[in-house]
């Protein structure tokens, strides 16, 4: 798809060098996609659609980007992951299993309130703040 998005570019002389009137015409065909969406307009909402799409996919192209490799690999990256409901936000983490750098634990799963490996930490069985001490609550 990639290659023919490419080639519609070339044949009608459209914009193939300048990278950000390129996302700034994504950007566009994102707001005309949700508002199609908005308005229930279900046939608009699938044309807006597809030209997000091709826009990503030529996007793509001026940057070097294989995007269905990166697509592929991105879902296998994402089908491997575990994700876990916070108690205290209800949104979704993600769950790395890594060695408590607190407790020296690998028996459970933990992560950082950021996600970037910075405290405080969550353990299944304790709360451990960036000091390394605990209120002993457990978070599960």
């Amino acid at each position: 798809m990639q290659a023919s998005a490419w080639a519609n570019k070339l044949a009608k002389g459209f914009n193939t060098s300048d990278v950000a009137v390129e996302f700034g015409l994504l950007y566009g065909e994102i707001a005309e996609a949700f508002e199609a969406w908005r308005h229930r307009r279900t046939e608009s909402l699938t044309t807006e659609l597809a030209d997000a799409a091709i826009y990503l996919l030529s996007l793509a192209q001026m940057t070097g980007v294989d995007l269905q490799g990166a697509i592929t690999s991105k879902l296998a990256v994402n089908a491997g992951r575990e994700y876990r409901r916070d108690p205290a936000s209800g949104s979704l983490v993600k769950v790395k299993q890594l060695r408590c750098p607190l407790c020296d634990s690998t028996d459970h799963s933990w992560r950082s309130v950021i996600d970037e490996g910075e405290g405080p930490f969550y353990c299944d069985h304790d709360w451990h703040d960036a000091e390394g001490s605990t209120d002993g609550g457990d978070v599960r």
